[in-house]
């Protein structure tokens, strides 16, 4: 009987994080204004994750290029 509740339970939090708009899909593009180095990366962070989201932004606003060494530009795309 528990482990039915438990299911249950389980598909409610899924469905949740499946439902649209409670979920924010952000990808961020880095590329060097130097070279031709380019990086994509994709994340998908629920609403009540938005300070997650912010430090993980910061931490890429301070990477620099593996090959020239030159600060990255940051390109960000919201899909809300």
């Amino acid at each position: 009987m528990e482990t039915e509740n438990l299911q249950q339970e389980s598909g409610t939090i899924t469905n949740e994080l499946i439902e649209p708009g409670k979920n924010i899909k952000v990808r961020a593009i880095m590329s060097c204004p130097n070279c031709s180095y380019r990086k994509s990366f994709k994340n998908t962070f629920h609403r009540s994750d938005i300070e997650t989201m912010v430090v993980s932004l910061k931490v890429f606003d301070w990477l620099s290029c593996p090959s020239c060494g030159e600060m990255l530009k940051m390109t960000l795309e919201f899909e809300i």
